[in-house]
């Protein structure tokens, strides 16, 4: 699973990074991004739950193989 993020969109909320640390990381500004691109099979949940949870929708997750 692969994991991006709009950061033109993002509010700078923390809520994703809070959840998903390892997949999920702040600039110095607090806009997110994504500090691993491809998601580890024991984070996807998280990831998922960062996903769900941002407040702007500016997070999206698609299944690799």
């Amino acid at each position: 699973m692969n994991a991006f993020i709009d950061q033109d969109g993002c509010i700078a909320c923390g809520q994703c990074y809070d959840v998903c640390p390892e997949v999920f990381s702040a600039g110095d500004n607090g806009i997110a991004f994504v500090a691993q691109e491809q998601v580890p099979k024991d984070q996807e949940e998280s990831a998922r739950t960062a996903e769900q949870g941002c407040p702007t929708s500016v997070i999206s997750l698609s299944d690799t193989e």
